[in-house]
């Protein structure tokens, strides 16, 4: 049975979020899987690159291959 995705959603930010990395933004999702993290784009901040330059297939391999390679550093270091 395949898993059930959030994406693609539009996440805001609770006032109450101090972080300043998500303070008052909005965030388009574009993956949401268990097993390979998740994937987003903070829409309302300025940004040096296009979302072409960003959001390609390889870029959406490259970052589940990251969040699965932290997925298992973090299961190495419970052992």
């Amino acid at each position: 049975m395949p898993e059930a995705s959030l994406a693609p959603a539009l996440l805001v930010a609770m006032p109450q979020l101090l972080d300043p990395n998500f303070h008052r933004s909005v965030v388009l999702l574009l993956e949401h899987r268990t097993e390979d993290g998740t994937l987003g784009i903070v829409l309302n901040r300025e940004a040096d690159m296009s979302l072409g330059e960003v959001y390609t297939p390889d870029a959406a391999r490259h970052a589940r291959y990251l969040a699965a390679l932290e997925r298992h550093q973090r299961l190495d270091e419970r052992v």
